[in-house]
């Protein structure tokens, strides 16, 4: 008997308990702290399509509201520079400007990028991230910038984060 119990309670068996508890104990407490990772929903780059499907499997068209209007606006107020420095806070964007950080919506971000004319490097955009920056909102960002044609080496990601 005594040498089942010492089987039972040897190191390996034990080592192998405790890494399972612990990797249970963080799954259980990474839903309660806030901090790098995907997250839920993202403030800024919702790609909703207006459309929303009832139990019975019908499709109601919702009017999606046009921002079209307002865009241009607000792109004229922001302050041209040949490189647009943003920073990523939680899951919203801001343009950095010497008036102070404004927040921005990731469609006029984009079109900034775009319009810069770029440094003597080719650099369009420069990112910032503070600590509570998401990871989903980073990639948001990098598949929008992509996708309107600003290259990642016409982006810079600034690896060290910024003060709060």
């Amino acid at each position: 008997m005594s040498q089942n119990a010492a089987r039972l309670f040897s190191t390996r068996n034990m080592m192998g308990v405790v890494l399972i508890a612990g990797i249970a104990a963080g799954v259980y407490l990474g839903d309660f702290m806030k901090g790098p990772g995907w997250g839920g929903s993202s403030k800024g780059t919702s790609n909703s399509t207006g459309t929303s499907t009832s139990k019975d499997g019908a499709t109601d068209k919702k009017p999606a509201v046009d921002k079209t209007e307002a865009v241009p606006e607000k792109i004229a107020a922001l302050p041209q520079t040949p490189v647009v420095k943003v920073v990523i806070a939680d899951r919203s964007y801001f343009l950095r400007s010497a008036e102070g950080d404004q927040p921005i919506e990731l469609d006029q971000l984009v079109s900034q990028a775009v319009a810069a004319k770029g440094d003597e490097y080719g650099i369009h955009i420069r990112v910032y991230r503070k600590l509570s920056s998401r990871t989903a909102a980073e990639i948001a960002l990098r598949d929008a910038l992509a996708a309107a044609g600003v290259g990642d080496d016409q982006t810079v990601w600034v690896p060290n984060p910024v003060d709060d």
